[in-house]
């Protein structure tokens, strides 16, 4: 009994705490986002977005929130291509943003993410079920007896 109380405290209050941050997770970020650009903030700002365009001195991102977007020129050097992702932490103002920190991650580097994942899940669950298996009588994983 004792157990069955704790347990759903443990869950209520896990639970209280994810709604909570779902609410007003915007009072504690750092710096305004996506979401504030958008609406028209200037100031210091991280943001991030797909690069869309270079120009001779930067590149334009597009920064996306729901169904509303906004095209952001980033002044800056990097040689960054059409595609890579990038995230930008810097003083925004009249949709130029001057930057301090640029991280970018190249277009295929992003999708390696989900190559790798493919090419990992068979393989993880070959060596999962090589040594353990179903008992359904007891609805339970079991280890195998060779194994």
């Amino acid at each position: 009994m004792k157990r069955l109380i704790l347990f759903t405290v443990t869950i209520s209050l896990l639970l209280l705490l994810n709604t909570y941050y779902y609410l007003y997770y915007e009072l504690h970020k750092e710096y305004p986002g996506n979401e504030d650009i958008i609406e028209g903030f200037e100031g210091k700002v991280s943001i991030y977005g797909v690069v869309i365009n270079k120009s001779y001195d930067g590149f334009y991102i597009l920064i996306e929130h729901g169904p509303k977007n906004k095209a952001v020129k980033v002044l800056s050097d990097l040689d960054v291509e059409n595609g890579d992702r990038v995230e930008v932490l810097g003083l925004l103002q009249k949709d130029e943003i001057i930057p301090e920190k640029i991280i970018v991650y190249k277009k295929w580097s992003y999708y390696s993410i989900f190559i790798r994942s493919v090419i990992a899940i068979p393989i993880v669950v070959f060596i999962f079920f090589k040594y353990w298996r179903f008992d359904f009588r007891q609805k339970r994983f079991r280890r195998r007896k060779n194994a």
